[in-house]
Formats: C-alpha cells, structure tokens, sequence
C-alpha cells in the first residue's frame, strides 16, 4: 500500500473525539490551514488521488506532498496530545523526558523519572521499553559518579533486570510466531487431508515453548491462549475452555495496567464465550457476559446495546449471538429479538461514529444472522449488505463469504430464483480470491445456482433431501462441519421442506 493511501486510511480510522481534538488542535496551529482543507478533502474520499487534489485544491504536485508530509506530521502531535493520559503513551513520553533531562544534565531529576518508570514499565510488561529504561539508568549512573563499590552493585542488578527483560521478549516474539504458524495451518484447512491438518497442529503442542513455565504472568497468558487456540483448531473445546480459563485467571490475579491490556482482555473474554458456545455451554457463556457486564458495562441490563469504545463491540457480537442460542432454545421469545433488532438499529449510527471500520463488520452480520432466524428477511439483508460494504484485507473473507451464501438463501426463500443464481457465481468467484471453495459451499452453491430449472414442488423437495444428506455425511470431516457451523444451513433445510409441505 502507498504512503498515501495509509493516510486515507489513518484520517478514515479517527474516531468521532479524536477528529473533534484535531480540528482544535489544528485552530490554535498559526502555521496556515492549508493541510487542513487537505484534512476535510481525505475525509471524503476512499483513495489518495494527487491530480483529482492538486485540481480541487489548486495545488502543485509538490506542494500536496509537501502539505501532506505536514498534515500527517500535525496528525501525530495531535493524537499523541490527545491520547496522553494513556498509560502506553504514558510510558513513551516518560523516556522522551528522561532523555531530555539526561541530555541537560539534570541527572538527579532523570535519575528519579527512570525509577518511576522502570515500575510501571514492569507493571506493564512492557520488556522493551524496560531495556531502554536500563539502558538510560545505566548512562545516568555513569555520570552520577557513584562510588566503586554503590556503582558495582548497581551495575550487577542492572545488567540481571535487562537480561531478564530481553529473555521475556525474545519468548514473547517466539510465541508470536507459533501463533502465525497456527493461522498459517487454519489456511491450509481446506487444502490439506484432515489427517495431516490435525498432525500439523498436533507438532505444535510439543513445541518446548509451550509446555515450558515461564514466571513472568503475561508470557504464562499468552502460552495458555495458544493452547486454546490449538484445541479449537483440534475440535476439543472443552479443553480449550480450560486454557481460556486459565489465561484469564492469570490476568486477573495481576492488575490491568494498561489500556492494550484492557483491550486485550475483552478480546480473551470474547473468545473464551465464543469457545463456550460452540462447545454448548450456553449458561458458563451468559454467567461470563454478566461478568464482564458487572465490570465494565456499569450494572447495564443484558440487553442494552452500549457502543461508545472499540471493544464494546465483542459485549455486541456476544449479546447477539447470545440472543440467536436463546431463540433457538425457546427461552428468547420472537418479540425480544424483534425489540433487540430494533434497538440495534437506532444505535446503527453509534456503531458507525465510534467503532473502527474493521470492527464494525461482525457486529452487523450478528445482526443479519439474528434477523434471519426470526424470518425477518428485509432486515437480514440490510445488514448483509452492509457487511458486503466493506473492502476486504488480508485475505479474510470469511464473513463475507458467509453473508453472500446467506443472501442466496434468502432470495431463494422469497422465490427470486434468478438472483439465487447470479449470487452463486459471484459468491464462487469472490471465495476462490482467498481459498479453496469447501465441498459443504460447493454443495449450497450449485443447489443455489441450479434453483430456477426446479418447477414442480416434488423436484425442488427432493433437492432439499439430496442437500441436506450431502452436508450430514461432509459434516463428518472437521473442517467441513466448522464451515456448515457458520450458517444455519440445517435449519434453513428444514424450514424450505415444511413450507413446501404446507403449500
């Protein structure tokens, strides 16, 4: 991606109160307003385009980069001010300051912010930061010229600190890789024998990292999450419900020190109940949203839609998938998801002003999942569609795969058979961008694609049979059946059998 297109991106990704800060920022700035009317035009537009800017803007081509290379830079100073009181950022600036003072010689007072931040660097685990911060102790010390024997001991506690601190990062970034390894073999899911996927993740488990216990908390977090993962991938969700389990305990027992860290924990929460509910356990999952409901959501009613931070948005996705278990138990009734929907829909705008573009996507295909099993159509496809209106990255169309294969299923409930089919082929096209279309997608899709030559109730009955079997024998492979569990094929199956039988 161009630098200029990461600006787009970075302008597009400020949230409603950061762009309120900068506006205020930028008015106390005397040095011109010009990279301000650069500002409002990047708001408005998907891609960097120097000729269509210089045009509106009556710029030359070297004076838009040149006005650009100032906005980006005004932008950083903005949110770095803006965003001060957090406790990362906290930490930064801290080492900025100490090497200002070093710098001046007041050594006395950077000998003093090092200490400081040496304790909340190590509350963090922040082990990076932490040799910089030795480092530093060590330069100031230098020119403090302590005495032989205080220097030497110093030193020595000095050195052992910044050891440990470089082993918990060195382990911390062999970690990180395992879990690339393991989103590398989910890729291949598709591709491979199921046999050989599950003796691919299989290796991993032997792996000396992940069996041995390390005393720092974060590491032995981390090492448990790995584990979750790696039974998910496996299948065996009530081992990985352990492992989520304990990572969490072993977060709580060690305060939040940091606002990634709180962020971090929400995103643990969410999937230790998205483990809990494909693993069936409906009641540990509602007993943990309370939980997190109790700590930061104010004592909020379950149903309460409450969206003004980026991670909000899991309580949302969890609520929602909540209610659709719920329905389908018996225990919400068609009234309350229409009431949820309904609220979700009034606060649709929060969701676009307050939650990133990339977080936003789940939360309405949630929605759209939650519509359509109350055979609220119309309101599925609004939210379908507006899970489709994102540009996928990374390669992760997963939920837009999903959304388009629920589309067609839609359009063929309402009878438009001609759209189920042109649905099929592109739903086709848009998978093979990212992976190997699964044999469960192939089977919906030509039933999909091949709706319109079925005329009579008997041929489009018998269809249904012959799909339906087809996804219960592929449902014995593991990654089949985990591609069936993202949409209720099953229950739509039954449903277009017993309205052919009642028509």
């Amino acid at each position: 991606m161009r630098k200029q297109d990461q600006l787009v991106d970075l302008i597009h990704n400020l949230t409603a109160a950061e762009k309120k800060f900068f506006r205020e920022y930028a008015a106390k700035n005397s040095k011109g307003q010009g990279y301000v009317k650069l500002y409002e035009a990047l708001q408005k537009v998907d891609n960097y385009d120097a000729a269509i800017l210089c045009k509106k803007l009556k710029k030359t081509k070297a004076n838009l980069a040149h006005e650009k290379d100032y906005l980006q830079e005004v932008l950083f100073r903005a949110l770095r001010e803006h965003h001060s009181t957090d406790a990362d950022i906290s930490r930064s600036n801290a080492f900025a300051d100490t090497l200002i003072l070093f710098q001046k010689g007041c050594y006395e007072m950077a000998a003093d912010l090092t200490e400081k931040a040496i304790k909340e660097a190590k509350k963090a685990s922040d082990f990076i930061l932490l040799m910089k911060f030795y480092a530093m102790q060590r330069n100031i010390n230098g020119y403090m010229r302590l005495n032989g024997e205080e220097k030497f001991e110093l030193w020595d506690v000095n050195i052992a600190e910044t050891e440990e601190a470089l082993n918990n990062q060195m382990t911390f970034w062999r970690l990180q890789k395992i879990t690339f390894q393991l989103t590398k073999i989910k890729g291949l899911s598709t591709q491979i024998p199921s046999e050989a996927y599950q003796m691919e993740i299989r290796k991993i488990l032997t792996d000396d990292l992940i069996s041995e216990k390390y005393a720092s908390p974060y590491i032995r977090a981390i090492q448990s999450n790995i584990k979750a993962a790696i039974y998910t991938m496996l299948g065996e969700r009530d081992t990985a419900v352990r492992h989520r389990l304990e990572s969490l305990n072993i977060q709580e027992q060690y305060p939040i020190e940091t606002s990634v860290d709180e962020k971090l924990y929400m995103v643990d929460v969410q999937n230790l109940i998205n483990t809990m509910i494909h693993a069936g356990m409906v009641k540990d999952a509602m007993a943990m949203l309370e939980k997190i409901k109790t700590r930061y959501y104010h004592k909020l009613p379950l149903d309460k839609v409450f969206l003004d931070r980026t991670f909000d948005a899991h309580y949302v996705d969890t609520m929602l998938q909540l209610y659709q278990i719920g329905y389908r138990n018996g225990e919400r009734s068609k009234e309350e998801v229409i009431a949820l929907l309904q609220k979700f829909d009034r606060e649709a705008e929060t969701v676009e002003k307050n939650i990133m573009p990339q977080r936003r996507l789940m939360p309405y295909y949630f929605a759209a999942k939650l519509a359509f099993l109350i055979e609220d159509y119309n309101t599925s496809l609004k939210w379908f569609d507006k899970v489709l209106s994102y540009t996928v990255k990374q390669g992760n169309g997963d939920p837009q795969t999903s959304s388009r294969m629920a589309m067609g299923i839609i359009y063929y409930q309402l009878g438009s058979y001609t759209v189920c089919k042109s649905l099929a082929s592109s739903t086709m096209l848009f998978i093979k961008k990212f992976r190997s279309v699964t044999q469960s997608e192939k089977a919906v899709l030509k039933f999909l694609s091949d709706s319109w030559r079925r005329t009579s109730k008997k041929e489009k009955e018998t269809a249904l049979q012959k799909l339906s079997a087809e996804l219960k024998t592929l449902a014995a492979i593991p990654t089949e059946k985990n591609i069936q569990a993202i949409f209720y094929y099953e229950i739509w199956i039954n449903k277009a059998i017993k309205d052919l039988s009642r028509s």
